[in-house]
């Protein structure tokens, strides 16, 4: 083509349709299926940022399929206009962090998993990617919390536990425990009231 593109393949109506390669002069690869002119079909596209293999719509990703970012981190699943759209993964394969779950938009919304590494993680509900509604935290020094979430962080009545100590309590938004509550360390049950963190 005039304008150094490679393209070869099959043809109908002047167009390109069925089996293809296109080959842009920025180095943007793609080989699959085109239907009367646009990518339409499973095909691989490779660009400066990304290469994704799976299904096309309309000439963009869609339906299923796999990202792979130079950065090191995959995306997998549902896409809708190249986001993820219904059950998908962000994966990082440089410190194996991903998460996993419902997707709106590119971003987590619904029950999701945020898993840092075995031992760390939080595994709940999430509203437009933020950790919001029920859900659990746990970490690798034995730290859990399962309770109530808004804005990313416990808010709300929840459970927290460490090795043997559970203690049972209400949350406010600068994290501090509030109202009533219930201790169980070392076999001994503890009731107070929390006012500023204080017990």
């Amino acid at each position: 083509m005039k304008d150094g593109t490679l393209l070869e393949g099959e043809f109908k109506n002047d167009k390109v349709h069925g089996m293809a390669l296109v080959r842009e002069p920025d180095g943007t690869q793609y080989i699959g299926r085109f239907s009367e002119g646009k990518r339409q079909g499973i095909g691989c596209l490779n660009n400066k940022t990304y290469q994704f293999i799976g299904r096309f719509e309309n000439g963009q990703p869609g339906a299923k399929g796999v990202f792979e970012y130079g950065t090191g981190h995959f995306h997998k699943g549902e896409f809708k206009n190249g986001k993820l759209q219904g059950f998908g993964v962000i994966e990082n394969k440089k410190d194996g962090s991903f998460l996993r779950g419902d997707f709106v938009d590119g971003v987590l919304d619904g029950y999701g998993q945020d898993i840092i590494s075995q031992d760390k993680y939080y595994e709940g509900n999430f509203v437009k990617g933020v950790k919001s509604g029920i859900g659990k935290i746990h970490d690798k020094a034995g730290f859990g919390y399962q309770g109530e979430f808004r804005d990313g962080k416990p808010h709300g009545f929840g459970i927290e536990s460490s090795t043997d100590k559970y203690v049972y309590a209400s949350t406010d938004e600068s994290g501090n425990k509030i109202g009533d509550a219930l201790i169980i360390e070392g076999g001994q049950n503890t009731v107070g009231t929390f006012v500023d963190g204080k017990l």
